[in-house]
């Protein structure tokens, strides 16, 4: 391992990457014994514990073999000594007190607090759990005896009484479906004396799924809550899940008024599509011309796959009962109309490690994660040695009246009773008086809850808030990564606001000192001896061939688009197009390699020639091509080699590559191989040919800023800090102990 330069990860603004430069300077030492080995160096008297120390150079060591020399654990007590030497700098001008500082400070500690108090394994468990139950389908019979206000602990013992009732019934051999149709408040018990069908896991709500997933086939289940009011279920039968189905239909639709004549002419017609399909007609042409399902019906009556549970049951049980894709059903009646139902496909419930992603996003979303909040809470309870005093909560839902369902709720601020503790979080005292406080500011208009259930719930709240509280405030001694991290957020803000304003942000504005930096350090930046060359490279050598005849050429198309006129008269093409042929002349002089191509006949020519004697160009730009007819032609050509890349790639194979450029030695393994001599070489490695171009030789000279001014403020950023650094090193006085030093040595197991 190499501590040359060490990275300091910072979650903020993304992920902000800074390097702590490395620069060994002398450290007074004190005395071994005027100070604790739990330290291994103060700056200015703020000491930095080994446990810190040793913390982050593990992180950064990681699992090294060979293992840390004595050197490395130097070099990096060197680097940490700079790092806390420039946050000691940032809290000197303040920069820990700004406004901008606490705002992404606070943030990202919040966001590292939250994921500590979140406890992934019960979203597990929930997840675990929801698959189990997903592998089986069950059939549950149910009655529900309303609540109708759940906030009314009147309303809701008459509720639980009348199912109380119910249920002594069922044990005592009533029938269900009897029971059913004389109490239960569920409206479809009209018509399905209160069978609900199958269902598996997430489509009911948690509670009654899970009793309903906890009771033995053929029993009932004692008397219990949802937010719908108090149940009893049976159930019926529990079978393994049959997955999902993809099925199309042809449907007829029952009318808004639908009468028996109506219901018997859809079914009449519906039969006929069936023999119709039977008899071997189309079912695309069928369904759509004839199905009722405009959302459908133009692409083959084509349903999205759905499960048990889903879709009404009659529907349902003819999709599955189908048994290879194409299968047709019979007519099937539902409540909406007639369907005939054809089966795509059958998808069965996917193996747990395929599905738990998908599963964790639904159970995220169910009402079953709300648990997980009540785990907390109970777990901080436990963990925190939570006491409630019964006698005083008793006291206090007294105090509850209709003022509080109003929102208008006041107490006495001189009654006794507010100088009483009503619970305790470990050492932490919470007395009645900041609760009422607290309900007093939070206290809303409910004419819809008793006074003393709101009250009770205003308890519950400030409780779990304050669970949670201590809970954050007590994080980093109960998890020392927690700290460590919170620390590495703290520190890390301030050093990269510091660095940008000293180094970084600095070098890059300060251009004055930047070409200072460079005029001094030029022999720095030079190039050595280059190869301006071209390396066409294929599989197949009449691919090298072809680019050798293009190489023979001795003008390249610049540009693709060429100037044409077909204009009969000679002059009128000079003088229609004058300003053209200028512009064109103007941009072949910018560069010695262009030239003007002209193709014309010689009338056209000759007529040109004069034009260009009378505006002093020069002849040699242009190169004369004779053609026959009227029409002529300007292009722009160079006798550069580079064209020739540009020219392949528009009109070659794909299997011929080209690159070009300026090579030092080891930048090309292929330019590595040729002679340092302008000419073309021939080359053949494994399997493949290579054609090299040499242009030219250019001698190592020195490179100019604008060709390597990345680098150059690179470095200047480095030579900033380093100078940066001996100033905090004159500034400040770092102390090691070298006792404590030593033990980290003996731990490390170095020399």
């Amino acid at each position: 391992m190499h501590f040359v330069n060490v990275v300091y990860v910072l979650i903020m603004r993304g992920l902000c990457l800074f390097l702590l430069s490395v620069i060994t300077l002398s450290c007074s030492s004190i005395k071994q014994d005027s100070i604790d080995t739990s330290t291994v160096f103060d700056i200015n008297g703020s000491p930095v514990s080994v446990e810190e120390f040793t913390y982050n150079l593990n992180k950064n060591i990681g699992n090294t073999e060979p293992a840390i020399t004595k050197k490395e654990i130097d070099e990096y007590l060197d680097l940490y000594i700079n790092f806390k030497l420039k946050v000691k700098e940032a809290e000197l001008k303040g920069m820990d007190t700004t406004d901008s500082f606490l705002k992404e400070f606070n943030k990202y500690r919040d966001q590292l607090t939250e994921s500590y108090l979140k406890d992934d394994s019960i979203i597990i468990k929930l997840v675990q759990e929801a698959y189990e139950r997903m592998l089986y389908e069950i059939n549950v019979s149910h009655i529900i005896i309303r609540i109708q206000n759940q906030n009314d602990p009147i309303d809701t013992l008459q509720a639980f009484e009348k199912i109380a009732l119910i249920h002594d019934q069922l044990v005592s051999g009533a029938d269900f479906k009897e029971l059913a149709m004389a109490y239960s408040q569920d409206p479809s018990v009209k018509t399905n004396k209160g069978n609900l069908g199958y269902f598996t896991a997430l489509q009911m709500v948690y509670p009654f799924e899970t009793v309903a997933y906890n009771t033995p086939a053929n029993h009932y289940s004692d008397p219990f809550k949802t937010r719908f009011g108090y149940h009893v279920l049976k159930v019926n039968d529990i079978r393994p899940a049959r997955g999902k189905v993809q099925v199309a239909h042809i449907m007829l639709r029952f009318g808004n008024n639908s009468n028996a004549s109506d219901s018997l002419a859809i079914k009449e017609r519906i039969y006929k599509i069936y023999n119709s399909i039977k008899e071997g007609e189309d079912w695309d042409y069928l369904c759509k011309n004839f199905s009722e399902d405009s959302n459908t019906k133009n692409q083959g009556g084509m349903l999205q796959p759905f499960e048990t549970g889903r879709v009404v049951p009659s529907f349902s049980e003819a999709a599955f009962n189908l048994k290879h894709p194409g299968d047709i059903s019979e007519p099937v009646l539902t409540p909406y109309g007639w369907h005939i139902i054809k089966l795509v496909k059958k998808m069965p419930v996917k193996p747990y490690p395929e599905i738990k992603d998908e599963l964790t996003e639904k159970v995220k979303r169910d009402s079953r994660s709300e648990l997980t909040h009540t785990y907390l809470i109970r777990k901080l309870k436990k963990e925190n040695n939570f006491r409630l005093d019964d006698e005083i909560l008793i006291n206090c839902l007294a105090m509850a009246d209709s003022s509080l369902i109003a929102g208008k709720w006041t107490y006495d601020s001189t009654n006794a009773l507010l100088q009483e503790y009503i619970f305790s979080i470990q050492d932490s005292n919470y007395s009645v008086s900041t609760l009422f406080k607290y309900i007093h500011s939070k206290q809303l208009k409910n004419n819809n809850i008793d006074p003393a259930v709101y009250m009770k719930q205003f308890i519950n709240n400030y409780i779990d808030e304050q669970l949670i509280e201590y809970e954050k405030s007590h994080l980093a001694e109960k998890y020392y990564e927690y700290k460590m991290l919170v620390r590495e957020y703290r520190e890390g803000i301030l050093l990269f606001d510091l660095m940008d304003q000293e180094v970084w942000n600095k070098a890059i504005i300060d251009t004055t000192g930047l070409e200072q930096y460079f005029n001094v350090n030029s022999e720095n930046y030079t190039w050595g001896e280059r190869l301006d060359a071209m390396i066409f490279r294929s599989e197949e050598i009449k691919d090298i061939d072809l680019a050798r005849r293009y190489l023979a050429k001795l003008f390249y198309p610049v540009f693709e688009d060429t100037l044409y006129f077909s204009l009969a008269d000679k002059e009128k093409i000079i003088n229609s197009f004058e300003h053209e042929i200028d512009s064109l002349y103007q941009m072949v002089i910018q560069d010695s390699t262009y030239f003007l191509e002209v193709s014309c006949n010689y009338d056209v020519w000759d007529h040109l020639y004069s034009h260009i004697k009378s505006r002093s160009w020069l002849l040699e730009k242009f190169i004369y091509r004779e053609v026959e007819g009227d029409t002529s032609g300007f292009t722009i050509v160079s006798n550069s080699k580079k064209w020739v890349e540009k020219e392949i790639n528009g009109n070659s194979a794909l299997t011929l590559l080209v690159e070009s450029g300026l090579y030092e030695k080891g930048d090309n393994n292929i330019i590595d191989l040729v002679d340092w001599n302008p000419g073309t070489y021939d080359l053949s490695i494994e399997n493949m040919e290579y054609l090299v171009l040499v242009n030219n030789v250019i001698p190592a000279q020195n490179k100019d800023l604008s060709e390597i001014r990345g680098q150059v403020i690179s470095d200047y950023q480095n030579y900033l800090e380093n100078m940066w650094i001996k100033d905090l090193r004159s500034k400040f006085t770092v102390s090691i102990n070298d006792k404590a030093l030593s033990k980290i040595y003996e731990e490390y197991k170095v020399n």
